[in-house]
């Protein structure tokens, strides 16, 4: 595998706390968990709310856009840096990065692959510190202020965690939407349906959407 010959810390920031063993996996699952309290997951819904309201006034103007490139895209992204507190001027340089880190190519060295995620894993290894010493309103500041019983997640430990949300959480989205996107319109009466009743029929809809697209 072309991993292999990482250190055991980049290994780790490549595959995170997911791919770890018991009782490593337990203890760090539990520190994660805990910061997605009520609360939190009241602040991601406002997030999605906010983010989406901006995208969509964005293009509304124009009468059309391009699906994909301007809203499934973008969306996920947009959503995610905000929960983690990454300030809007930088998100296009860290996603450029992320994207490089996660598409692999023939084309491209493994080096500059793994430069890219490196660049990443030192960028959320920064923003950790900085809220561990000037706390926001953000899920980073929750991850690195997370007790259980005297234990905290350490700097490395918060970038692996941000390395698994803003890889898993972006890809997997935007091609949902997109894939949804294309069914409803090929499947009108469908879409109809849903327009009409979405409180009924939304989080079932959703569920499909995630089960016809992947």
């Amino acid at each position: 595998m072309i991993f292999d010959n990482l250190s055991a810390e980049d290994q780790y920031l490549n595959d995170g706390w997911v791919g770890l063993d018991a009782p490593s996996h337990t203890k760090l699952r539990r520190l994660v968990s805990g910061t997605f309290t009520p609360k939190m997951m009241r602040q991601i819904e406002g997030w999605i709310t906010d983010e989406t309201v901006r995208h969509i006034e964005n293009v509304a103007h124009r009468g059309s856009c391009d699906f994909f490139a301007d809203l499934a895209a973008p969306l996920p992204v947009g959503v995610i840096c905000t929960m983690l507190g990454v300030p809007r001027s930088e998100q296009d340089e860290l996603m450029r990065l992320v994207h490089a880190g996660v598409h692999f190519s023939v084309d491209v060295p493994f080096e500059e692959t793994l430069a890219s995620i490196q660049s990443v894993v030192e960028y959320a290894k920064a923003l950790a510190r900085r809220r561990r010493s000037t706390p926001a309103d953000d899920l980073t500041t929750a991850l690195v202020q997370s007790d259980i019983d005297g234990e905290r997640l350490s700097d490395v430990d918060v970038a692996a965690t941000f390395w698994v949300i803003i890889t898993g959480g972006s890809d997997t989205t935007s091609t949902t939407a997109a894939h949804a996107m294309i069914a409803l319109s090929a499947w009108p009466d469908e879409r109809r349906k849903l327009q009409g009743d979405y409180n009924t029929l939304g989080a079932s809809a959703v569920e499909e959407m995630l089960r016809w697209a992947t």
